[in-house]
């Protein structure tokens, strides 16, 4: 953790006060996805520290959500991100287990062992 890191989480928990309705419903996921990205970079840390203030970065990103009938959380937090560090990208990565549900019911043992003493005893 570097110097910028706890300013930067100190500063995305401050109460910027807006008023776009969309603000209460982005604010906690917004919040937490930058704490993440914050945690996970440094330069991005010294980036939210020396940007501009939460309440301007949450109407921006209310201002360019706005217009829409629908908006993905990926859209909002790179708007987000992008407020801090223009040109940054965020890479979203999904996978499908459609063994999920079984998996999670398995105990700690995951493998079986028998001897051929077993097979034809």
């Amino acid at each position: 953790m570097n110097e910028y890191t706890q300013q930067a989480i100190d500063k995305i928990n401050e109460d910027p006060k807006v008023t776009d309705r969309h603000y209460s419903i982005i604010r906690d996921g917004v919040k937490a996805a930058l704490e993440s990205f914050i945690k996970q970079d440094d330069e991005f840390a010294q980036a939210v520290v020396q940007g501009g203030t939460m309440k301007e970065m949450f109407e921006a990103v209310c201002k360019k959500i706005g217009g829409k009938q629908g908006v993905s959380d990926l859209e909002v937090y790179q708007a987000a991100v992008e407020f801090f560090f223009p040109g940054a990208k965020i890479e979203f990565h999904m996978t499908i287990d459609l063994c999920g549900s079984v998996r999670e019911k398995q105990t700690e043992r995951t493998s079986l062992d028998l001897s051929f003493d077993d097979l034809f005893g």
